[in-house]
C-alpha cells in the first residue's frame, strides 16, 4: 500500500494543513500559558511542528511493516518504544537547534526550553500515539476495502462465468432433431430441406454473433425466435401453431439475450406431447408499471400425464434471472389440467 499522505496532492495538502493548525495552536499555548514572547513562540511552534510532521511521514513505514497479526505483543511494544525514542530525540534536537540559531531569539529561550522539556516529551508521546493509531486505522481500513473489492471482483467474475455457462447451454436435441429432419427431407422434399438449412444457418449465425451481448431488445429476440419457430413448423407441419400478442411499446424494451429460446423450446416439446391434435403455443408481452411482462403458454394435459424432461430449460432461465436481477420472484409458473404458462417479469426502471 502506498503512503496515504505523500502520494496525492490532495492528501498532502490536508496533511500540511493539519500541521499548520498544530503550529498555530502551539503558538497560542506557549504564549498564553508560558508567556513566551511571540518572537520566540512563533519560530518554536513552526519548527517543532515542521520537524514532527516530517518524521511522522516516516512512521507510516514502521506501522506498515509492524502489523498486529504478524507480530507478537512484545515485539510490537519494543518496536514502537524504539521508534518513539528515536523520533523524540531527533524531533527535540532538530527543533531546538533550528530555533536557537536564529539571530533574533531571546537569550532566555535556552532556559525556557529546559524548563518546558517535560511538557514537550508528553506532547511528543501523545502526538506519536495519535499518528500511530491514525496510520493503523488507515491501513486496516484500506486493507478491508481492498479485500472487499477483490471479493466483489471475484463474485462478479463468478457470476459472469455462471451466466455464460447458462447462456450457452444450447439444447443439443434441437440441433440433432433439425439435422435429422433435414436429412430425411433431402430424400423426400428437397425444398423443405433447403429452407431448413437456411433457417438453421441464420439462427445459429445470429446466436453466435450476439453471444457476447448481455442485453437485447424484445423485437430482436423475437426476430431470431421466429427463425427457430419456422424450423419447428417445417418439422411438425400444420400440427404446430404460433400465436403472438406483443404490444408495440414492449418491443423496444431490453431483456437478457437468448433468454426466451429455452422456454419456447419447452413449450413446443411439452405441447406436442399432449393428447391434443393441433398445438397452439402462445407468446405475449406487455409493459406495465416499469415491468416488461413476457408469457409463454402451451397446451398441457395435466390429468393424464406429466411433462417429460428434466426441467433444465426452465431452471436455466430461473438461474439467469436470479443472477442478473438479484431477485427470485421474477419467474412465475402456472399449470392446470389444460394449460402450462411461464411468465417472466423484467424490471425496466433500473440499469442492471
Amino acid at each position: 500500500m502506498k503512503h496515504p499522505f505523500a502520494t496525492t496532492r490532495k492528501n498532502l495538502l490536508i496533511y500540511l494543513s493539519a500541521w499548520l493548525i498544530h503550529a498555530l495552536l502551539s503558538i497560542v499555548f506557549w504564549h498564553g500559558f508560558y508567556k513566551l514572547p511571540f518572537s520566540d513562540a512563533i519560530p518554536d511552534a513552526i519548527f517543532h511542528s515542521f520537524w514532527f510532521g516530517i518524521l511522522a511521514l516516516g512512521l507510516w513505514f514502521a506501522v506498515r511493516y509492524s502489523k498486529v497479526e504478524s507480530n507478537s505483543t512484545f515485539n510490537l511494544l519494543v518496536n514502537h518504544l524504539a521508534a518513539l525514542s528515536i523520533t523524540l530525540v531527533i524531533w527535540l534536537t532538530l527543533g531546538y537547534y533550528s530555533v536557537i540559531n536564529l539571530p533574533f531569539i531571546d537569550l532566555t529561550y535556552n532556559t525556557f526550553y529546559k524548563d518546558s522539556i517535560d511538557i514537550r516529551l508528553i506532547s511528543g508521546v501523545m502526538q506519536y500515539l495519535f499518528i500511530i493509531m491514525m496510520y493503523y486505522t488507515i491501513m486496516y481500513y484500506s486493507d478491508f476495502r481492498d479485500k472487499a473489492l477483490q471479493t466483489a471482483v471475484l463474485e462478479n467474475d463468478k457470476q459472469k462465468a455462471e451466466l455464460n455457462l447458462l447462456r450457452f447451454q444450447l439444447n443439443p436435441h434441437f440441433l440433432f432433431n433439425s439435422l435429422n429432419s433435414i436429412t430425411a427431407y433431402t430424400h423426400t422434399d428437397a425444398d423443405k430441406a433447403r429452407n431448413m438449412i437456411i433457417l438453421l444457418s441464420d439462427y445459429l449465425r445470429f446466436s453466435l454473433q450476439h453471444k457476447d451481448e448481455k442485453w437485447s431488445s424484445l423485437a430482436k429476440e423475437m426476430e431470431n425466435l421466429w427463425r427457430y419457430l419456422q424450423l419447428e413448423k417445417i418439422r411438425f407441419g400444420n400440427r404446430l401453431e404460433i400465436t403472438e400478442n406483443i404490444g408495440e411499446e414492449s418491443k423496444s424494451k431490453k431483456i437478457p439475450s437468448l433468454i426466451l429460446q429455452p422456454l419456447i423450446e419447452n413449450a413446443i416439446k411439452h405441447g406436442l406431447q399432449s393428447d391434443q391434435g393441433n398445438v397452439n403455443v402462445q407468446i405475449g408481452a406487455s409493459f406495465f408499471h416499469g415491468y416488461l411482462k413476457v408469457w409463454i403458454c402451451n397446451p398441457f394435459d395435466g390429468a393424464s400425464r406429466k411433462p417429460v424432461g428434466t426441467g433444465t430449460g426452465l431452471d436455466n432461465v430461473k438461474d439467469r434471472m436470479a443472477l442478473i436481477y438479484q431477485r427470485n420472484d421474477l419467474v412465475r409458473v402456472e399449470a392446470d389440467r389444460k394449460m402450462f404458462k411461464v411468465e417472466l417479469n423484467f424490471p425496466c426502471d433500473k440499469n442492471y
